[in-house]
């Protein structure tokens, strides 16, 4: 935030929901999800040579153990998801991991490394599931469970749910504590905050998904404590986070876990199927995340038709594999509904308005006058809160009251109205009013001003449209006697979400400068999300501030980052911590600053639902 372009509260808007968008045409969807499932799983079956773990290059062997068992598992949840259906792409994949499975250099593996049983064990259950037995396979499985290594092995807990998920689909006995048991370990169980989450922690919640429902053919046994809605709520924006991000392999993963939770219908869902068919190649090939492998070492190790089968199998595998659920979705018996309970929202504790206001209010005595008249001027963001949410008023009125004698002791208070600029001076009269404090100097500025700017033609120059409000309520200008179109608050036709929150930011003082490159509320929530991780408070809260204009104000994403600002409060009320070793003095301006910020959005997403007049009413 700038620092002559503090929080001002007082051009806040109602929030205005988004327009729900359309639902897509069923069958036009349908045949979009069939293509795309043949076209990856063609593509799979054209380079089923890669997935030969037995004749791959010595460096690549663990790998292409890993493939196996994913292409062998996609081949067992295609024929259990639509077994009626004959497909000789099927057949061709378990063709190919029977051959494999069958040789003692690959099954007696699992004798000698009772360690990596899953990296074995989960080809033998696909082919356990389509009727393709191996008695000795079995057996080799069974020996090894029977020294207990593979059973009592060190895992996190989702890595453990895969070896339940293992035992259960092969129909081997074993003596561990149960799914409901290991799930309330999980990361998922945690009711995580979204936007702390990495890439591997979002793959954790897309495996125990998996794994407690059977990829949707079970109702799952989650414990007492599941929310479901919560977890669906996540769920829907990790997908439209990893859409908007261009990851198409958590893409489909989230598509997958989507359905893993009971639902098969969304406008979430439509538009992660067309991104995904966006990503698609002519030939079926769709690219996974780019930066996981060394992509010029392996072309120049093994050749380019190589890099490009690795760069992309996995993201084929699951994009046919949420295909085949999805399309199995058209029958009513799929998928299963999830139970769980709902959770009520925390509702937003009040201390941390309380404690914000209080550092501002400390700093109201400051020495540099500047400092002060910012944190004076921050005060008034508290003038609409509930009485719980601020500190006493007989606090707050003796340090603005200091503050107002020092401005007008000071020899030139012109040069202070220079220094913190008009936004800040006309917050700060806001903050002395509310108290029936007089400033002559700012009087004296107001009238100025109102001279200035109260005959503006505000069709002409919109942009004076937040100063003429602000003077007008407090009384130094008449009303205007109409709203310009180009500033009403209402979204108009096709407006884009860019322009129409650019346009909300200007009207209320906020910085739309810092909102280019966004297109729509995707955007913007993976733009809060990257905020968060990139500890860029001041962008966060203005994105918050922002979505909650638009409506948004209850979208998982913006309550988690909430929650994560919430996090970041010292112990003096101020929201962020530098990790500097700086003197105070140095470190207040931004301290300031990120306060501001945070207390800016946090102030707009308490008042959400009340409009500028009632709020200015319930204050004046």
């Amino acid at each position: 935030m700038p620092e002559s372009n503090p929080a001002s509260p007082f051009n806040r808007h109602e929030s205005l929901p988004m327009p729900p968008s359309s639902d897509p045409d069923p069958v036009a969807l349908r045949a979009l999800v069939a293509q795309l499932h043949d076209r990856s799983v063609a593509w799979l079956c054209r380079n089923l040579d890669c997935f030969s773990p037995l004749t791959a290059p010595a460096d690549e062997g663990p790998f292409a153990h890993k493939a196996l068992l994913e292409l062998a598992l996609l081949a067992a949840y295609m024929h259990r998801l639509d077994p009626a259906r004959l497909s000789s792409e099927r057949e061709a994949m378990l063709d190919h991991v029977a051959a494999i499975a069958a040789q003692p250099a690959y099954y007696e593996l699992a004798a000698r490394d009772h360690g990596a049983l899953l990296l074995y064990g989960l080809t033998y259950a696909a082919l356990h599931l389509c009727n393709r037995e191996h008695a000795e396979y079995r057996h080799v499985l069974a020996q090894s469970l029977a020294t207990r290594h593979a059973l009592l092995a060190e895992r996190i807990p989702y890595r453990q749910l895969d070896l339940l998920h293992f035992l259960a689909l092969s129909e081997l006995a074993h003596d561990r504590p149960g799914a409901a048991a290991t799930f309330r370990h999980t990361l998922l169980a945690g009711r995580p905050n979204v936007v702390e989450l990495s890439d591997s922690d979002a793959y954790a919640i897309t495996h125990t998904l998996f794994y407690m429902t059977d990829f949707g053919l079970r109702r799952a046994d989650w414990g007492d404590d599941f929310a479901q809605p919560d977890a669906a709520t996540l769920v829907e924006a990790l997908l439209r986070h990893y859409r908007q991000s261009g990851n198409a392999d958590l893409v489909a993963e989230l598509i997958a876990s989507t359905l893993c939770l009971g639902s098969a219908r969304s406008d979430e869902l439509a538009a992660g199927w067309h991104y995904l068919a966006a990503q698609q190649e002519a030939d079926g090939r769709i690219a996974g995340p780019a930066g996981i492998i060394d992509e010029a070492r392996c072309e120049a190790e093994h050749g380019a038709p190589y890099r490009q089968w690795k760069t992309a199998y996995h993201t084929n595998i699951v994009v046919a594999l949420a295909a085949a659920m999805w399309l199995r979705a058209g029958r009513g018996d799929y998928p299963l509904p999830q139970p769980g309970t709902t959770q009520p929202q925390p509702a937003c504790p009040v201390t941390p308005y309380r404690d914000a206001l209080t550092f501002l209010c400390t700093h109201v005595d400051d020495d540099e006058l500047k400092l002060a008249a910012r944190a004076g001027a921050g005060l008034a963001l508290g003038i609409a809160l509930p009485a719980d949410h601020r500190p006493a008023d007989h606090l707050i009125a003796p340090a603005l009251r200091r503050l107002a004698q020092r401005i007008d002791d000071a020899a030139e208070p012109q040069s202070l109205w220079d220094e913190i600029g008009a936004d800040t001076s006309l917050l700060l009269a806001w903050a002395l009013r509310s108290h029936a404090i007089e400033c002559a100097a700012l009087n004296a500025l107001l009238s100025h001003l109102s001279g200035q700017i109260g005959s503006v033609d505000l069709v002409q120059f919109p942009q004076a449209w937040p100063a003429c409000a602000f003077l007008q309520r407090l009384g130094w200008i008449d009303p205007p006697s109409a709203i310009p179109p180009r500033i009403a608050t209402a979204r108009t036709g096709d407006e884009p979400v860019l322009s129409y929150a650019t346009r909300l930011l200007a009207l209320s003082g906020g910085d739309p400068a810092r909102l280019e490159g966004a297109g729509d509320i995707a955007a913007l929530t993976t733009e809060l999300i990257t905020s968060c991780k990139d500890y860029r408070l001041v962008d966060a809260a203005l994105l918050i501030r922002t979505l909650a204009l638009l409506g948004q104000r209850d979208d998982r994403v913006v309550r988690d980052a909430i929650a994560y600002l919430l996090s970041q409060q010292n112990a003096v009320g101020a929201f962020g911590y530098f990790a500097s070793n700086a003197d105070e003095a140095t470190l207040l301006p931004l301290r300031l600053n990120w306060t501001l910020a945070v207390l800016w959005a946090l102030c707009d997403v308490e008042h959400a639902e009340q409009s500028v007049s009632r709020r200015f009413a319930a204050s004046a």
